[in-house]
C-alpha cells in the first residue's frame, strides 16, 4: 500500500504546529515570553490594582498616580504621587533572557501602605504580559506585593 502523500503532508505539518506550540513559554497568567520586549515598551502602565499577599489594598495606597514607562533604550521611568509631591525617577530595565524576572535598577523604594514599610525590588517576577495587562509581583520581606497595570490612555 503506497502512502498518501496528502495525509503525509497533513500529518507533517500538524506535528510541527505542536512542536512550535510546545515551545513557546507563557507567564503564568497570560502572554507569551517571546514577545514580552514587544509588549512591555508599547505603552506607559498605569497601576490599577494593587494585591498585598493576596489582598487587594489598592484603595489603601500612599502614592497615587502610578506609572511606569519600559523604553526599548532600557531606561525606566517611574512617576507617581506621594505627600502631594510628584516623584519622578529614571532607571535602568533588563528583562532577564529566556525568564520571566525583569531587573530594575536606579529606582528608589516606595512607601505603598500605612501598614507596610518601604518596599523594593531589583528582581521583579512578572505573571502577566499582554497589550493590555501587564502584572508583575516580589516579595519583600515576608510581604508579597503583586502589581496590575493596565495601559495609560
Amino acid at each position: 500500500m503506497k502512502p498518501n502523500t496528502k495525509s503525509m503532508k497533513k500529518i507533517v505539518f500538524f506535528t510541527l504546529i505542536l512542536v512550535g506550540l510546545s515551545s513557546c513559554k507563557r507567564f503564568d497568567e497570560g502572554g507569551f515570553v517571546n514577545s514580552a520586549d514587544k509588549n512591555l515598551t508599547r505603552q506607559t502602565w498605569v497601576l490599577d490594582t494593587y494585591l498585598r499577599n493576596g489582598n487587594d489594598e489598592t484603595s489603601q495606597l500612599l502614592i497615587s498616580g502610578f506609572e511606569e514607562t519600559f523604553n526599548e533604550d532600557g531606561t525606566l521611568l517611574r512617576s507617581y504621587v506621594f505627600d502631594g509631591n510628584q516623584m519622578d525617577q529614571t532607571g535602568s530595565w533588563t528583562l532577564k533572557s529566556d525568564t520571566k524576572q525583569i531587573k530594575i535598577d536606579g529606582v528608589s523604594s516606595l512607601q505603598l501602605t500605612a501598614q507596610s514599610s518601604t518596599v523594593s525590588s531589583s528582581d521583579i517576577e512578572v505573571l502577566k504580559l499582554k497589550k493590555k495587562e501587564f502584572w508583575y509581583f516580589f516579595e519583600n520581606g515576608s510581604d508579597r506585593h503583586e502589581f496590575h497595570f493596565v495601559p495609560k490612555n
